[in-house]
């Protein structure tokens, strides 16, 4: 299901900080090349609770994966070979204390720099009036760009000093408040997470070396005073905190109960429901949806790992976080502008 109604109170907010760095693998879209993406899909931080909650309660994983532990504790997660019970909002970044969402595909910003390099800068501070959103294209207010349906241009061919939000980072009281806002600041990936490239001998099924054949994956280590930060839309009887394995190679961090004021106001937002449009805050599946669709970045594609049958997920498309949608989705919240 993509549906998901927000009640008043329903999400449980957790940080998470891993120890090392995290690995989450994808691929290209024709299936035959792989990398790593960052931050996690909610897929995989749904599997990564699910299993955090086995461990808590003492259910052995095979009797769960055969339907054998007690109705409870599929009640609270799922079954194994299903959908999970509950559902993620999120991650978001939080870095000393605020939280920063994707910026929504779609915005455009006007910069008089050209040929900025976002392996070194981090920080770009713009003056309101600079920022486009995507309604001021629907509503014809620039003559470079218009279109009679949701847009899905690329604005750069139209004006060289256009350049897109969609890679990067704003903070949720600027996102939320904009209206209000006389200056902006996005941020650059750089400011949350830094990656390093590994090389590795790949191994058969049995864990034996293949030999001569090596892969390569990015890890995406968290930067100082920064966690990821993601809700659950019910209470599973999760701890307030523990232990929790995220991504490839059983990587495992702390996870600890949250609340912050701006994350009030977000709740409040969505109950209120007077959004001109939805922005994803993970990656959504594209089946089903593309009549919602309004605004994207380039598809990504990834499996995930398949407890039931203890194997791959087949690859499927995913459009990534920050595309805007006209209608409510799992995993996204309602902008006003």
């Amino acid at each position: 299901m993509h549906f998901y109604e927000v009640k008043a109170m329903s999400n449980i907010w957790y940080t998470y900080k891993p120890v090392d760095t995290i690995l989450v693998r994808g691929a290209d879209d024709d299936a035959s090349s792989a990398f790593s993406i960052f931050p996690p899909p909610a897929s995989t931080i749904i599997g990564a609770l699910r299993t955090a909650y086995l461990f808590q309660q003492g259910i052995d994983f095979v009797d769960y994966k055969n339907n054998k532990a007690d109705q409870s504790i599929y009640n609270a997660i799922g079954k194994a070979s299903e959908q999970a019970s509950f559902a993620v909002l999120g991650p978001l970044f939080l870095k000393d204390m605020q939280i920063y969402a994707p910026c929504p595909a779609g915005w455009f910003y006007q910069s008089e720099k050209e040929n900025t390099d976002d392996n070194i800068i981090n920080i770009i501070e713009l003056q309101k009036d600079n920022i486009i959103p995507l309604r001021s294209f629907s509503q014809k207010q620039y003559n470079s760009i218009y279109s009679s349906k949701p847009i899905k241009a690329w604005p750069k061919k139209y004006c060289d000093k256009m350049k897109p939000m969609g890679d990067k980072y704003i903070s949720l009281d600027d996102l939320l408040n904009f209206k209000n806002k006389e200056n902006i600041t996005l941020y650059t990936h750089n400011y949350f997470f830094t990656k390093e490239p590994r090389v590795g001998v790949a191994l058969y099924d049995n864990r034996n070396t293949r030999e001569g054949k090596l892969y390569s994956f990015s890890h995406y280590r968290l930067v100082s005073n920064t966690a990821l930060l993601f809700a659950i839309t019910q209470d599973i009887g999760l701890g307030s905190e523990g232990m929790m394995k995220l991504g490839a190679e059983q990587r495992f961090g702390k996870y600890t109960k949250f609340t912050n004021t701006i994350l009030e106001q977000l709740e409040q937002n969505e109950i209120n429901n007077t959004a001109y449009y939805h922005m994803s805050l993970s990656y959504n599946q594209c089946t089903d949806i593309q009549n919602s669709i309004l605004a994207f970045e380039r598809i990504v594609y990834f499996g995930g790992w398949d407890l039931a049958k203890g194997f791959h997920k087949p690859m499927t498309a995913h459009y990534p976080p920050g595309s805007l949608f006209s209608q409510k989705l799992t995993n996204t919240i309602g902008l006003s502008l």
